[in-house]
């Protein structure tokens, strides 16, 4: 009889992160883990296409699936959380039921590479869920610190580190530029649109990468629009392994999101990352690179020309396999 997992994220939003972890999570799986049967619970109603076809795939918000939904959690299959910032207090609650239905039908619950959106506090709620927890890698020091006194956890590096792109030397004159949308770029769009129409002549061409369409891809096609005359490409209608490719190919990234950055650092570049929240803040404080950490009103500091190359990424590519290997391990051992 084949073991059964479920894999439940922000998946399904067409988010070039998120869909990064889940390619790469389920890949690493269906080839190191015997026998199994692997489906998804998503937030999106679109089923990703890059998902094989003998994966299942239910919205979680749906009511049609969701009898089908609580049917699976009892089936005393394996539960997989990842994608998304799990240990948030506005989410948390949402899996405390479901993490207990899983145990008391004999499954396992496991949080995969695990990340945080702001700093956060050992409340009731993470205990409750922290309590049917079977397995825990936690891709943030500041979360592992929290959590390791009470629970076995581990400090692993994001997956997406462990990506396989492309080898290249070569330079293609690109600026590759990834943009959150919300009220804070937009407050600041005027002086934004100015220094790349400054810098603009120093590259070939500039993308624009749609990481999330829902929040990312107006805002996208309006500074397109304000830099008319200038070589600007949309980049929103692909797959996220081929955006992953964009981004490592780019001689310059710009980023407000994390996983560019993280892609460029797995491709040997620095990042700049703009306006950080905290999960950029941690990722460059890890590595060690908070230099290239830019408020609003240091956009100066980024010039033209090439990027801050040679950097050393060898442990966080261990690391990133380390987080799928330790998955593996914990669902081979049931």
């Amino acid at each position: 009889m084949a073991r059964r997992v479920i894999l439940q994220g922000w998946f399904g939003m067409n988010n070039f992160g998120d869909d990064l972890l889940l390619e790469i999570t389920l890949k690493h799986l269906l080839k190191h883990v015997e026998n199994v049967r692997i489906d998804v619970i998503g937030e999106g109603r679109d089923r990703p296409a890059f998902l094989p076809a003998d994966v299942k795939y239910l919205p979680r918000a749906s009511r049609i699936w969701a009898w089908l939904r609580r049917r699976w959690l009892r089936s005393g299959a394996d539960w997989v959380l990842c994608g998304g910032s799990v240990l948030q207090e506005s989410i948390l609650q949402r899996f405390i039921e479901p993490a207990s239905e899983v145990k008391r039908a004999g499954g396992r619950v496991f949080l995969h590479a695990i990340g945080l959106r702001d700093m956060m506090m050992l409340t009731p709620q993470v205990k409750s869920l922290m309590a049917h927890v079977d397995g825990c890698s936690l891709r943030e020091r500041y979360a592992w610190e929290l959590l390791s006194d009470s629970w076995p956890v581990e400090l692993v590096a994001d997956p997406v580190f462990s990506i396989n792109l492309p080898a290249t030397t070569e330079t293609n004159g690109t600026l590759l530029v990834a943009l959150r949308g919300g009220e804070e770029l937009e407050s600041h769009m005027e002086n934004f649109v100015c220094w790349l129409t400054s810098v603009a002549n120093a590259y070939t061409s500039i993308d624009l990468m749609v990481c999330f369409p829902a929040q990312d891809g107006l805002v996208s096609r309006r500074i397109a629009h304000l830099l008319v005359g200038f070589n600007v490409n949309i980049l929103e209608d692909s797959s996220a392994h081929k955006l992953a490719t964009r981004v490592a190919a780019a001689d310059q990234v710009v980023t407000m999101r994390l996983h560019p950055a993280i892609v460029a650092l797995a491709a040997g570049k620095v990042p700049w990352v703009l306006a950080p929240e905290h999960k950029q803040r941690a990722l460059m404080s890890d590595i060690g690179r908070e230099d290239h950490l830019l408020s609003w009103d240091q956009l100066d500091q980024m010039l033209g020309g090439l990027p801050d190359s040679g950097v050393d990424m060898d442990a966080f590519k261990i690391e990133g396999h380390r987080s799928l290997e330790l998955l593996t391990d914990w669902i081979s051992d049931g």
